[in-house]
């Protein structure tokens, strides 16, 4: 199945869910809303956006420079000198 379009019965999918954890199996019916996966474990209902745009669900990781961290400050030293 390619990303980006809807499930249809019969297809092996894998789909990584908000908690990370990852379905993998057989799609056993599709409604409006999602679709049942069926894997080797378990079984699991999985909502359609997860297949339509899986970057709006799972966006990928923006990297540290992205993320608007900063480099630490030096340490401020003494510049006054005691007399």
């Amino acid at each position: 199945m390619s990303t980006g379009s809807t499930p249809k019965p019969g297809d092996t999918v894998s789909v990584t869910l908000h908690n990370k954890e990852t379905i993998e199996g057989t799609v056993e019916w599709v409604d409006g809303n999602g679709a049942w996966i069926k894997g080797a474990q378990r079984a699991r209902w999985v909502p359609i956006e997860y297949f339509v745009r899986p970057d709006l669900v799972n966006p990928p990781p923006k990297p540290a420079s992205e993320l608007g961290e900063k480099a630490p400050k030096a340490r401020k030293e003494d510049s006054e000198s005691e007399e």
